[in-house]
């Protein structure tokens, strides 16, 4: 019984060292622990969350994810989550999936970039898809 649970805990350590990180950008709150869920379920760890720019750039300072998903509109600025990106992640090479109720509306403004536009609400697969199109890895 203790080595199964020794190994067990040894498997999970391990996998939160080899899974992708990702940090959730989104101020509402049942938004983001929707995404952190899902983000969970396909076999990710979330490194962290923020509901400001400010929080938001910091945590990307800190935690340097694998990959953030950010919502554009934070209650603090109309444009936040990107303002919060576009520095920070273009700096350290991270690739990231904005996910907004006004895809179209942010266009303009990222189509020059190299990231992904989602609209709200995002279903499981499309974040799944897309999550594996930035991350470089099949979406199984």
């Amino acid at each position: 019984m203790e080595f199964g649970r020794k190994l067990s805990a040894a498997r999970a350590a391990l996998k939160q060292r080899v899974a992708p990180s990702v940090l959730i950008i989104e101020d509402e709150l049942v938004s983001q622990l929707n995404m952190s869920r899902l983000v969970q379920t396909f076999g990710h760890n979330v490194c962290g969350a923020a509901s400001r720019s400010r929080e938001a750039r910091a945590a990307i300072e800190a935690s340097r994810p694998s990959l953030v998903l950010a919502d554009v509109h934070l209650g603090d600025s109309p444009y936040g989550g990107i303002e919060a990106c576009e520095e920070l992640c273009s700096l350290y090479g991270t690739p990231v999936i904005y996910i907004t109720g006004h895809a179209e509306r942010v266009y303009d403004r990222v189509r020059r970039t190299n990231v992904l536009v989602l609209a709200k609400p995002v279903d499981c697969e499309s974040l799944r898809t897309a999550m594996g199109l930035a991350l470089g890895i099949s979406a199984r």
